[in-house]
C-alpha cells in the first residue's frame, strides 16, 4: 500500500466485503520538510554551540537566527550544529531550519544571556581634515595626541605628510605637517608605527610599485627630526608592531610569518615564526604580560579569524576564533580594562582572556555604527577615526 499525498495521521480501516476492521495504534504520516524534535542548550552567551535533532535535515540544512543565517559547524539529517551569533541585548528567538525549500522552527525560544554593557561611538566636533585624506596611512598616540598619515596627502603632493590632534582638546582640530626629507616617500602607504622609549618607531611601508620594504625610522615628534634604523630582515607590509615589557617588536604582515623584536644592540632578532598561512591587516593589543594578536588566516581560502596569545620570550598559542570573518578589511585594536577590542568593519568585539582560549561578545553593533579606519588610546580614553578624519570618543552606554 502507497501512502497517498494528503494523508493525515491516523488508524488505519481494512475493509473486506461488509466487515471492517480498524487498527489499535495510529499510523503516522511524516509532514514533507524537515522536523525539529529538540535542541540544546535552551540558553547561553554569545558563541553558545547548539545542537539541534530532528529528522529530514537533507543535504544542505539553513539555520536562521532572528533571520540571520548561522554558520554551521556540521550537520546530517538529523543533526546539526552551530554557534550562536552576536546579538545587541538578551533576547530570546525561535531557531529556524530550512531543507528542500520547506522551514519549521523550534516551539521554544533560545534566550541569549550574560550581554553586559553595550558601548558607542560619540562623534566630536573638529574640523574637517585639511587637503586630503591619509587612508592608507598608519597612527599612532603620543604625548597625549593622536597621530595620523606618514604618506602623502592628495594625488599631488611630492612629500609625505601627518596630521595631529589633541582629542581632549576645547576645540579639537587635525593639524598638517610634512615629514622631514629622507624618511617615508610620498608613495610609501601601510607603515606600521609604535610610540617606543620616548621616540616612535615606524617602518615596513610598501611603494608605490607594490613592493614591501624593510626601512625603519626612529622619528622624534617633538622637532620633526628622524634617523635611519637597521633595516627589517624580511620585507613586509600590512605588518604590526607593540611594545611588550620595554622591548619593541614588529613582522608578519604580508610576505612574512616571522615575529621580531628590536634588542639591546639596536638590531632586529628573530624571536617565532608563526603557525598560520598569513597574519596581514591585523593588529595587537597588550595586557599584562600578554599581546593578542589577530585576525589571521589559517589556510589558503577559509577563514580570517584566528587570534593568538604572544608571551615572551617566544610562546605563540592560538585562542578562540574571532566570531567574524571580513576579508580584506584592517583590524583596529585597542586595550582598555584589562579587555582586547578588535574592530571588524562597524562592529567591535571585546575579548576577555580566560583559561579556555577566552570569550567574545559585541559591544557596538552595526546599526548605524561607523567604521573607523583608525584607532589609539590617549589618557586612557580610546578615540576612533574614520578615513576621511571623523573622530569619534569609545564609550560604554549607563
Amino acid at each position: 500500500m502507497k501512502v497517498p499525498a494528503g494523508a493525515t495521521t491516523g488508524k488505519l480501516k481494512v475493509t473486506v466485503g461488509q466487515q471492517t476492521g480498524t487498527s489499535a495504534t495510529d499510523f503516522v504520516v511524516d509532514q514533507p520538510g524537515p522536523a525539529i524534535t529538540d535542541f540544546t542548550p535552551k540558553e547561553g552567551p554569545w558563541g553558545t554551540v547548539v545542537t539541534i535533532t530532528g529528522k529530514q535535515f537533507g543535504n544542505n540544512p539553513i539555520v536562521r537566527v532572528d533571520n540571520q543565517v548561522m554558520p554551521l559547524i556540521s550537520h546530517s539529517d538529523t543533526e546539526i550544529k552551530f554557534k550562536t551569533p552576536s546579538f545587541a541585548a538578551p533576547l530570546s528567538y525561535k531557531i529556524a531550519v530550512e531543507a528542500d525549500n520547506l522551514s519549521t522552527q523550534t516551539a521554544t525560544a533560545f534566550t541569549v544571556s550574560s550581554a553586559g554593557k553595550m558601548a558607542e561611538w560619540v562623534e566630536k566636533t573638529i574640523n574637517a581634515a585639511p587637503g586630503g585624506i591619509f587612508i592608507n596611512g598608519t597612527s599612532f598616540a603620543y604625548n597625549n595626541k593622536l597621530y595620523w598619515g606618514f604618506t602623502k596627502l592628495t594625488q599631488g603632493e611630492t612629500k609625505a605628510g601627518f596630521m595631529t590632534c589633541n582629542p581632549k582638546a576645547a576645540a579639537p582640530q587635525w593639524i598638517f605637517d610634512f615629514l622631514p626629507d629622507g624618511m617615508l616617500g610620498p608613495d610609501q602607504t601601510h607603515a606600521t608605527a609604535k610610540t617606543y622609549n620616548g621616540k616612535v618607531y615606524i617602518g615596513s611601508a610598501l611603494g608605490s610599485n607594490g613592493v614591501a620594504s624593510g626601512k625603519w625610522w626612529r622619528f622624534n615628534p617633538d622637532n620633526n627630526t628622524a634617523e635611519n634604523l637597521p633595516d627589517i630582515p624580511e620585507t613586509t607590509t600590512f605588518s604590526l608592531s607593540f611594545v611588550l615589557n620595554n622591548t619593541l617588536y614588529a613582522g608578519f604582515g604580508s610576505g612574512s610569518k616571522s615575529l621580531y623584536k628590536f634588542n639591546a644592540n639596536g638590531a632586529w632578532e628573530h624571536i617565532l615564526t608563526g603557525d598560520f598561512s598569513e597574519m596581514s591587516r591585523a593588529n595587537a593589543v597588550v595586557i599584562g604580560n600578554d599581546v593578542y594578536i589577530g585576525r589571521a588566516l589559517m589556510e589558503v581560502l577559509g577563514t580570517r579569524k584566528a587570534l593568538f596569545r604572544f608571551t615572551a620570550p617566544n610562546q605563540f598559542v592560538r585562542m578562540a576564533d574571532m566570531p567574524d570573518d571580513l576579508v580584506g578589511l584592517s583590524t583596529p585594536a585597542f586595550a582598555l580594562n584589562g579587555k582586547a577590542y578588535f574592530l571588524a568593519g562597524p562592529r567591535v568585539w571585546e575579548y576577555t582572556p580566560d583559561a579556555n582560549g577566552g570569550t567574545w561578545r559585541v559591544v557596538v553593533e552595526p546599526a548605524n555604527a561607523p567604521t573607523m579606519s583608525f584607532v589609539e588610546v590617549v589618557d586612557g580614553v580610546p578615540y576612533g577615526w574614520t578615513g576621511s578624519g571623523r573622530l569619534f570618543e569609545f564609550r560604554f552606554k549607563p
